[in-house]
């Protein structure tokens, strides 16, 4: 035997390490490479396990293994490795590598499918599993995971990422491109059908037309839900191609005319979706031999406008995102987590700041934005748009969305004048032109104030008989303002959310509005109010700043400060403090709050603190932010630990977070 192959009988015959590594040291072999040359060895031979063993202790990078394993594995043993390389500890695992891996479990189990054809429970079996892997796992490429599906003609896994990924645009050209080929679907594929009839899902309609005949006549109700151009939805895109006709009809002759309404794409496709649509509604009505009975509009009562509508957030700092409105347009940065950002699909965790193209290109005004935990709200001129994760019906936009990186419309809300939006971290208030009050997403502490603790996945009236001014979403609470300046709150007190200490509420939730007293003069009214986390600031009529309220370490702190003492817990979070006295006539622009910190705008400066025990001052920021003293700002948003502020000649700034920076 030669060295080498003494050396591979020691590891691969003998399993015994010791002899390989002093023989390696002996003749100078470098040791990694040869433990990774016998692992490819055992993987050839079919012995996984001891492979992947060898292939550790060769520090072979995590993701080599599973590419190893996957030129020489079998799809089941592959899949078995990369979901426990998922399952494990992600300290030493960067996001781009884990999205590899995940790409590669993405391409497994398509192959997995296709072998499995002949058996259809197996199949069942592995499409099961696939789309567990794809509903729990978000750490893969998802317009690989739609080409490769759609490509390999698994519809219900298309349709699936489709409606619980956000993924309508890249599921669109993906169908454009299966259908162009010669070899599409046949149009008694039924699954095909329902993954083509999706109601978020309008496309390839030459393909629709060309073959209605075919259809069974539940697709066809399905067609016109899906392509029925008065929803809320098609009627954004009608108004940017009228817009876009409008701004076209100044030209000096029809054909220049022509030449421009061409090369718009949005045009050209609403004109095939309501030619498709008319197509489809005269194919059902010969079918069933009948029209459906039409109900007549009735027209609503026109409703009064609050007397002075809230101010618009053109800048909003969630927890590790942000938002601001810039010359009508929505950019955003930070995390893109759950697509948040609203930019479409990221392999990046974080960005600087992005345009929206999807607001730009419908051609809606944004007015106001919000961000969440991981979701972003943005008021427009033609309803509330909303994007990121829907993990708890914060979207408003039903149960069975995941998360949407692009902006979609709330259509539960669109018919309504809303003139105010809040996120908070996993729920959104809106409030309308009248003074009414809707609410959906998480709310199991009561937070949304229908009398219950039930999730809602759409806008849902609360029930309240004064009309409001201004909403305000925190943590597990939300607090409103009426028009004749009383604080009313609902759902979480285990923080003093809703609490002073005059005036006790029984429970820990409240899951109604009640009213929330800020000490000391009860009847002066309150102007502005705000909430992001655990505790709330309101300014009165007499421009005097109130907090109270505070957060987990907040409180926790206290405690450790009176358990040193020997003293009685005085529980003073749960009491409306004035923070801040505003000197000057003109009343405070702007208030918000973090997680631990608050900012107030007055007279063009920003005042900052930590907690209710530091006193406000001007932000005390280094380099190379010391010049920020002086200027003066429009805007200022708190987010988790960071502040951002726009300064009256555009410039925004921002100190805190790096990532934010």
């Amino acid at each position: 035997y030669s060295p080498v192959k003494r050396f591979i009988k020691y590891v691969i015959e003998e399993n015994d390490l010791e002899k390989a590594e002093k023989l390696s040291y002996i003749f100078a072999f470098n040791l990694q490479q040869l433990l990774e040359y016998c692992g490819d060895l055992m993987i050839s031979q079919r012995s996984y396990h001891s492979g992947i063993i060898l292939y550790k202790q060769a520090k072979v990078h995590l993701l080599k293994r599973v590419l190893k394993l996957a030129v020489s594995a079998d799809c089941k043993t592959l899949l078995k490795f990369v979901h426990l390389c998922l399952s494990a500890s992600r300290i030493d695992m960067n996001i781009t590598t884990r999205i590899h891996i995940g790409n590669v479990a993405v391409m497994a189990y398509v192959e997995l499918l296709l072998r499995s054809n002949s058996n259809e429970q197996v199949k069942a079996n592995h499409t099961t599993d696939f789309m567990d892997f794809l509903v729990h796992e978000s750490h893969f490429d998802p317009i690989l995971a739609v080409n490769m599906t759609c490509q390999a003609g698994h519809w219900n896994i298309v349709s699936l990422l489709s409606k619980s990924r956000g993924l309508q645009f890249e599921t669109v050209v993906a169908f454009s491109k299966i259908l162009q080929n010669d070899l599409s679907p046949n149009p008694s594929n039924l699954d095909f059908l329902y993954a083509l009839s999706e109601p978020t899902l309008t496309q390839s309609f030459l393909y629709i037309r060309e073959n209605l005949e075919a259809f069974p006549i539940e697709i066809l109700k399905r067609l016109v839900i899906q392509l029925d151009p008065s929803q809320p939805c098609a009627m954004a895109f009608l108004r940017a191609i009228y817009q876009n006709d409008k701004d076209s009809s100044g030209t000096d002759s029809n054909i220049d005319s022509f030449d421009y309404e061409a090369v718009d794409g949005c045009t050209t496709v609403m004109k095939d979706l309501v030619e498709t649509f008319l197509f489809v509604i005269l194919s059902l009505t010969a079918r069933l031999g009948l029209l459906e009975t039409t109900v007549p509009v009735t027209k609503q009562k026109e409703e009064k406008t609050i007397n002075r509508l809230p101010d618009l957030q053109v800048l909003s700092c969630g927890y590790e995102h942000a938002a601001v409105i810039r010359n009508n347009c929505v950019y955003t940065m930070g995390v893109n987590a759950a697509g948040c950002l609203g930019t479409g699909p990221m392999l990046t965790n974080t960005s600087g700041p992005r345009l929206v193209n999807t607001l730009q290109d419908l051609k809606v005004t944004a007015l106001s934005v919000s961000c969440g935990r991981k979701h972003t709200l943005c008021a427009t001129d033609w309803g509330v748009f909303a994007w990121g994760s829907n993990s708890h019906g914060q979207l408003g936009l039903g149960p069975h969305l995941q998360e949407t990186p692009y902006p979609q419309l709330i259509s539960a809300i669109s018919q309504l004048k809303i003139v105010d939006i809040s996120a908070g971290q996993y729920h959104n208030l809106a409030l309308t032109h009248s003074g009414k009050v809707y609410s959906w997403g998480w709310g199991i502490h009561g937070q949304l104030g229908h009398g219950c603790c039930d999730n809602e996945y759409y806008p849902k009236l609360v029930k309240f008989d004064s009309p409001v001014k201004q909403v305000a979403a925190g943590h597990a609470h939300s607090i409103i303002l009426t028009c004749d300046g009383k604080v009313y709150g609902f759902g979480s007190n285990v923080f003093g959310q809703l609490e002073s200490n005059s005036r006790q509420i029984d429970s820990k939730k409240c899951t109604k509005p009640t009213w929330v007293v800020i000490m000391p003069d009860i009847y002066v009214p309150v102007e502005k109010i705000v909430t992001s986390y655990f505790h709330n600031m309101a300014v009165t009529a007499d421009q005097k700043v109130f907090m109270w309220g505070a957060s987990p370490e907040e409180m926790r702190f206290y405690q450790q400060r009176n358990n040193s003492k020997n003293a009685e817990l005085s529980e003073s979070w749960k009491s409306s403090i004035e923070m801040y006295e505003s000197k000057a006539r003109i009343p405070i622009k702007e208030i918000s709050v973090g997680y631990r910190h608050c900012a107030i705008l007055d007279k063009g400066r920003i005042f900052w603190g930590k907690n209710k025990d530091e006193e406000l001052t001007e932000p005390n920021v280094k380099d190379p932010y010391e010049d920020i003293i002086g200027h003066k700002f429009d805007h200022v948003s708190c987010g988790l630990d960071y502040t951002m502020a726009i300064e009256q000649n555009g410039q925004v700034f921002a100190w805190g977070t790096p990532a934010m920076i």
